[in-house]
């Protein structure tokens, strides 16, 4: 969108009892540029030890506050995010990515901005688990939402994760991938 600012400059030269006075307009033009879209996360998250058991057992905990962040500076993106679960390992052993389940909140926290659903959880992930072993969509805006909203979106989603029989005692690891994907 163009627009245009009137600038007048008036210069008065006194030769003697008469003055003449001159005027210029000159077009200002001011462009805003897109913000940028981005990620980011408050990072590890350290689940409390849990006992080795002969039997199947299942632990779940929460991430902390908005540890996975949305943040949308350019209110007419189209883009979404991912996020997948890698194998926990300890040496030789570990524990299967199809092990782990992620659950959201209802709806993406506004930290500040605006949000009236427009950023919302991918289907099959808002406030329900859902197992994490291939990407799932997460925060997504849809293109046609040209409303000039922008801010920074959070999540504070849980984690549950079943411990097979039998498995063997350790510190394991693995890798969180949250991906964004701007479709601009």
């Amino acid at each position: 969108m163009r627009k245009s600012l009137l600038l007048v400059v008036i210069t008065t030269i006194w030769l003697g009892i008469y003055s003449i006075i001159k005027a210029a307009t000159a077009d200002l033009t001011l462009e805003i540029m897109p913000g940028r879209i981005a990620i980011d996360s408050s990072g590890a998250v350290d689940i409390w030890a849990i006992s080795s058991n002969p039997t199947t057992g299942e632990i779940t905990t929460w991430f902390s506050s908005n540890s996975f962040r949305m943040i949308d500076m350019r209110w007419w993106s189209w883009y979404y995010t991912t996020i997948q679960f890698d194998d926990l390992i300890k040496w030789g052993d570990r524990i299967a990515k199809g092990y782990i389940q992620f659950k959201t909140i209802a709806t993406p926290n506004t930290i500040n901005g605006d949000n009236t659903g427009q950023i919302r959880f991918g289907s099959g992930i808002g406030n329900q688990y859902g197992y994490s072993d291939q990407p799932m969509t997460y925060f997504v805006r849809n293109p046609n939402q040209w409303t000039g909203l922008i801010g920074k979106y959070g999540d504070t989603p849980d984690i549950k994760i079943t411990i097979p029989a039998n498995q063997p005692s350790g510190a394991y690891r693995g890798t969180i991938y949250y991906t964004l994907y701007d479709m601009e």
